[in-house]
């Protein structure tokens, strides 16, 4: 194998197995764009887990300080609600993001089998 300055490379030896078939599948923008790293999913599911992870702090805050004061209770309590409601939002956001990325996933495999 000669290089650019015409000296002979060192010849890496490349062994390759012979397959029967390639499928090829075609995709559009916005399918690439839902199957790529673009899609916020993954960060649905972390900032749900930020979320129950806060909001637990507080609820076991709560279950074992006595808090005297009514207005550190309920900044507490209101941190838990929001912590937890957030948490179960975005799990959910998370849940059906997941379900479209396989579901366009499938729609892409099924076009090849219709060929």
């Amino acid at each position: 194998m000669a290089s650019r300055d015409g000296k002979r490379g060192s010849g890496v030896r490349v062994r390759r197995g012979k397959v029967k078939s390639i499928d090829l599948y075609e995709v559009t923008d916005a399918e690439l764009e839902q199957l790529g790293g673009a899609s916020p999913s993954s960060v649905y599911l972390n900032f749900a887990i930020l979320f129950a992870s806060v909001a637990t702090s507080f609820l076991i805050a709560l279950l074992t300080v006595h808090i005297g004061s009514s207005r550190v209770f309920t900044i507490f309590v209101v941190i838990l609600i929001v912590g937890y409601a957030a948490s179960v939002i975005l799990f959910v956001l998370w849940l059906l993001n997941g379900r479209s990325v396989a579901e366009t996933a499938k729609k892409i495999k099924v076009r090849i089998q219709s060929t």
